[in-house]
């Protein structure tokens, strides 16, 4: 194993392609994994069976890349537009009117003075 980043970006890569397929494994699943993967990768290299704690180390990556990829899922609002859009609820047939309410807050502030040293 010459490039041992390299298997381990592809295992990382592997995971997210796992966790995109199957959406509804918990995030606490996915953890519990890592967590069992590291912990089984420290007992063996310990004990010298290194071939299996690479693969372990591997599993472990693995499970870790699926965490990632739910954990990006769940950060998404449920009324985020781009899950409104994919669902049908937004009609696009006329131009979309944003509004916000953060801008006029900022705009309505007094400026900030300059503190002189």
């Amino acid at each position: 194993m010459r490039l041992p980043a390299l298997w381990l970006a592809a295992a990382f890569a592997g995971g997210i392609i796992i966790g995109s397929r199957y959406g509804g494994v918990s995030p606490k699943h996915w953890l519990v994994g890592v967590l069992i993967g590291l912990a089984l990768t420290v007992v063996l290299a310990w004990r010298m069976r290194l071939v299996l704690a690479w693969a372990m180390a591997l599993v472990a990556w693995a499970a870790l890349g699926g965490l990632a990829c739910t954990l990006e899922r769940v950060a998404v609002p449920a009324n985020h537009v781009s899950g409104l859009i994919a669902s049908g609820r937004i009609d696009l047939t006329q131009p979309l009117r944003w509004r916000g309410g953060s801008c006029e807050r900022w705009l309505a502030r007094k400026p900030l003075r300059r503190v002189s040293t």
